[in-house]
């Protein structure tokens, strides 16, 4: 743990047992298993490097002050909304606290829990100016002492980017393959229906029906199928 300068945005970081709250009656009776291990984050509110916003596109993060911010994806998960309350337990402090719901931020993967950073602090007991990492614009430096790992998120982006690149193709390429499948059945099935209708074919061009019209009579009527 250490302090941070004013120039960076500090957040506490620990791994959090995280349940829809349904009073303290059905809390009693809720299972291990209704809780979802979900990363909690604790934030400086007025922090400029991570800026969590709703699907109106309006910022969140001065929110935290008042519940949780949850993502979208964790939201889903525990199948919670604006309105709601949530139980948070974490093995650290061996502490159970409930928070209302202050926000859902628009972000789908991922599932985190961002609370106010003091707040967190205080739950965890740990000093308020204390953190456990911060996002930063400037590569620490090799003499800072305390650090245990640093994560570069433009690499990881571009890491990510760079692993979806064969998908890409694949998908292209499967794609063509389907329909270069569909196209051939489509031909043998084709062929299959107007050699067993032959005789049917024969006897209209007979009466006096032209191709176009034994056309439409014959093979419109599997158009739907097709299409499907």
């Amino acid at each position: 743990m250490k302090q941070a300068s004013s120039s960076d945005s500090p957040f506490t970081l620990v791994n959090a047992a995280v349940s829809k709250s349904e009073g303290k009656k059905a809390n009693k009776e809720t299972n291990k298993e209704a809780n979802k291990e979900v990363p909690l984050y604790g934030v400086v509110p007025d922090n400029n490097m991570v800026v969590l916003r709703d699907e109106s596109g309006m910022a969140l993060n001065k929110k935290v002050q008042n519940g949780a911010i949850l993502t979208k994806a964790a939201a889903a998960s525990l199948k919670v909304k604006m309105g709601d309350k949530v139980t948070i337990t974490n093995s650290w402090s061996e502490k159970e606290i409930t928070l209302p719901i202050a926000g859902i931020a628009d972000i789908d993967i991922g599932s985190a829990l961002y609370w106010d950073k003091q707040k967190v602090n205080k739950y965890l007991g740990l000093p308020d100016s204390a953190y456990l990492g911060k996002w930063t614009n400037e590569k620490p430096s090799a003499k800072e002492q305390g650090i245990l790992s640093a994560e570069d998120k433009n690499a990881a982006k571009k890491a990510f980017e760079e692993a979806l690149g064969p998908l890409k193709y694949s998908i292209v390429l499967i794609s063509l393959f389907s329909f270069a499948i569909g196209f051939i059945m489509i031909r043998l099935i084709t062929g299959l229906m107007i050699e067993e209708s032959m005789t049917s074919i024969s006897l209209l061009k007979v009466i006096g029906y032209d191709d176009r019209k034994i056309s439409k009579m014959m093979l419109n009527v599997y158009l739907p199928v097709v299409f499907l």
